[in-house]
């Protein structure tokens, strides 16, 4: 999550093409609370759409994108609110950690946080209803 143009897109093109991260959604995804966990998934009219400035809205192959994910914790690059609170909703907490998308170390210390989130790799059962939208703040 972060303001416009506080590096998410890019980060996001970083850890795809350097880390082999695959894309859930860029700008705004579905996130729907269910199964004891909270669940992301990109929406559909922008599947695989990555904006890649100076570009624009570029389609990415096939394997660098995922239709869904278990969302084991959000980071923020909103350096004014380094230490939003975590996400809360129907007794789900998501952690949520502030990172520097242009600090040299940034992929490692996201690959950190994968490492520790237990079960985020892990298949997970398909949830049908994505109620909530979140898109991050202007």
């Amino acid at each position: 999550m972060g303001k416009s143009r506080s590096g998410k897109s890019d980060f996001a093109l970083r850890l795809i093409m350097e880390e082999g991260a695959r894309l859930v959604g860029d700008d705004a995804c579905e996130v729907a609370w269910c199964y004891g966990g909270a669940f992301v998934r990109g929406t559909p009219s922008l599947s695989g759409i990555l904006e890649v400035r100076p570009w624009g809205p570029t389609r990415l192959a096939r394997e660098q994108i995922i239709p869904r994910a278990k969302l084991g914790f959000v980071c923020t690059l909103d350096d004014s609110a380094p230490f939003a609170p975590d996400l809360h909703h129907k007794g789900i907490d998501v952690p949520v950690y502030p990172v520097a998308p242009f600090e040299r170390a940034a992929s490692a210390k996201l690959r950190l946080l994968v490492q520790g989130v237990q079960g985020l790799s892990s298949p997970e059962p398909l949830c049908l209803d994505f109620p909530k939208r979140v898109k991050p703040p202007l």
